[in-house]
């Protein structure tokens, strides 16, 4: 909200001072020079992250969760958690 109450501010006065077609390029270009400045520690950020890559895979193979975005898959990939069973014990019971 705080955006785009500057942008409605100041969209008018940066027209003013350097017209139209001159103001598409500048607000234009906002986002993409300040994905250029923040490149180096956005790809130390995504260096850093504990990704659950097993547990990804095992929820990617559960047709369950085939529709899920890959957000929502990992999502729920971070929240698995493991519990050892002995085999043929009920883990769902039926009801």
């Amino acid at each position: 909200m705080g955006g785009l109450a500057l942008g409605s501010i100041s969209a008018p006065a940066i027209v003013a001072a350097i017209g139209p077609r001159a103001a598409f390029v500048v607000v234009g270009s906002i986002l993409p020079v300040l994905t250029l400045i923040s490149w180096r520690w956005l790809v130390r950020i995504d260096t850093r992250s504990k990704r659950p890559t097993a547990e990804l895979d095992l929820v990617g193979a559960v047709p369950l969760f085939a529709p899920l975005s890959v957000a929502a898959k990992e999502h729920v990939a971070a929240r698995l958690t493991k519990i050892d069973v002995a085999a043929g014990e009920v883990v769902v019971p039926r009801r």
